[in-house]
C-alpha cells in the first residue's frame, strides 16, 4: 500500500479508494472519478471489515488476477475492476477472505484443496490401499512398465548388482634375474671430452709456433735486407 496509516480525520471509505492501484486510479479519474456503486460497496464493508483489511484485499487481488492488464483494458474496465478489488469473496464465513481465515488459523472450507489423499478405499482385491500387499503389488506394475519403456532386462536378474567385496590377497612375489652390466656412458662421454679438450690444446700450441716461425722470419729477412 502506498499509505500504510490513515490521517487522522479522513473518512475510511476515502481513504480506502485511495489505496487502489495507481494505473486503475488514473483511469477512474479519467472517466470522473470513483463510481457510486464503488462507494456504496465500501461503507457497506466498512461494517464487516477494518479500513485496512479492504486496501489489503484490494492490493491482493490486483496482483493476482489483474496486475497484467494493459493500460487500454484498464481504461476500459476500470469502474468493473474497482467494484471486483472491494466486493467480498461471497463465502459464508465471515472471517473467509479468498479462502483464507483472518484469524490466521489456516484456509477456509471454500477453498478446494489441491490433494486428494485416500487411504481407505480399495483396488478390487478386497485389501485396503494402504495395506503392504498392495504396495508390493504397485511397485511391481512400475517395474514391469519401465521395464517395457526402457528396455530394461525381463527376467529376474536386476541390471543393478550388488558386488560382494573379496578378500584382499597380495600377488606371489616374482624373482627377477640380475641384469647385465652395461657400459657406463658417463665415463665414456667423460674420456671423449677430455680427448677432445687435449685436441684442442695442441692444435692451438701448433698454431702458436708457426705464427712464431713466420714471425721470426720475416725479421731475419729484413735484417739481411
Amino acid at each position: 500500500m502506498s499509505t500504510p496509516y490513515m490521517p487522522q480525520g479522513q473518512h475510511p471509505a476515502v481513504w480506502v479508494t485511495e489505496g487502489l492501484p495507481g494505473p486503475l486510479l488514473a483511469a477512474l479519474v479519467r472517466r470522473g472519478g470513483i463510481p457510486h456503486d464503488v462507494r456504496t460497496l465500501v461503507l457497506d464493508q466498512l461494517g464487516r471489515r477494518s479500513a485496512g483489511d479492504l486496501r489489503l484485499r484490494a492490493e491482493r487481488r490486483w496482483f493476482q488476477r489483474y496486475s497484467n492488464l494493459t493500460g487500454p483494458e484498464i481504461a476500459d474496465r476500470a469502474d468493473r475492476l474497482a467494484y471486483e478489488l472491494l466486493a467480498p469473496s461471497g463465502c459464508e464465513v465471515a472471517l473467509c477472505e479468498d479462502g483464507w481465515l483472518l484469524d490466521d488459523s489456516g484456509s477456509c472450507r471454500c477453498r478446494p484443496s489441491r490433494s486428494v489423499v485416500d487411504t481407505t478405499g480399495s483396488e478390487g482385491t478386497g485389501r485396503p490401499r494402504s495395506s503392504p500387499e498392495f504396495v508390493t503389488e504397485v511397485v511391481a506394475a512400475l517395474r514391469a512398465e519401465r521395464r517395457r519403456v526402457h528396455g530394461m532386462p525381463r527376467g529376474a536378474r536386476s541390471g543393478h548388482v550388488v558386488k560382494q567385496p573379496r578378500p584382499y590377497q597380495p600377488a606371489p612375489p616374482v624373482l627377477r634375474e640380475p641384469e647385465p652390466e652395461r657400459d657406463n656412458p658417463a665415463a665414456g662421454q667423460a674420456e671423449r671430452v677430455q680427448r677432445e679438450e687435449r685436441d684442442r690444446e695442441a692444435q692451438h700450441l701448433a698454431e702458436q709456433r708457426t705464427k712464431a716461425d713466420r714471425a721470426a722470419r720475416a725479421n731475419h729477412e729484413g735484417e739481411n735486407q
